[in-house]
């Protein structure tokens, strides 16, 4: 893992237990759209991105937003 973007209620805690597992590249976001742009911001050609995400938190919305900035691509 080379970056880590934590967003939603739960951001603080993943971020610190990342942290204290040695990951020091760690974002924390509170909402689901900036984290979208800050992700998008950071890609480069050929990179994965895995996206773990909770359902009722509604962050396919992240998926969605990525996907409309690369003209709805689908991987």
């Amino acid at each position: 893992v080379g970056q880590l973007f934590a967003a939603g209620k739960w951001a603080s805690a993943i971020a610190t237990g990342a942290k204290a597992a040695g990951l020091s590249r760690v974002l924390e976001i509170s909402e689901v759209g900036t984290a979208a742009a800050a992700v998008k911001s950071f890609l480069k050609s050929g990179d994965l991105v895995l996206i773990k995400a909770s359902r009722s938190a509604r962050f396919e919305r992240i998926i969605e937003l990525l996907r409309a900035a690369e003209g709805g691509k689908k991987n």
